[in-house]
């Protein structure tokens, strides 16, 4: 959040990534526009990347959106389930109980 703060150029173009799963959500978007979409959608800004080590001219955005993390949460919860389900025996113990 830090370089947020610094004599960011609202007029500067981004592309806007999820920080948890690189992917790109916005391409060549104003900065002040990227953070009108962030606020809307209720994304969290993490930080400004003005480096990107050569790959890029273009500043990234990274956000974190609830709605993945939220996903990812299930996801693991459910692979968490299966796991102890095939653990302990799976679905022969449950017959043979």
């Amino acid at each position: 959040m830090e370089s947020l703060n610094k004599e960011s150029n609202m007029a500067q173009i981004v592309d806007v990534v999820d920080n948890d799963f690189g992917l790109f959500l916005l391409e060549g978007v104003f900065l002040a526009q990227a953070h009108i979409v962030a606020a809307r959608e209720g994304w969290e800004v993490v930080r400004l990347d003005d480096e990107n080590d050569g790959f890029d001219d273009v500043p990234i955005l990274w956000v974190t959106r609830p709605e993945a993390v939220a996903a990812h949460k299930r996801q693991r919860e459910s692979l968490d389930r299966a796991r102890d389900f095939w653990q302990y025996g799976g679905i022969d113990a449950e017959i043979n109980e």
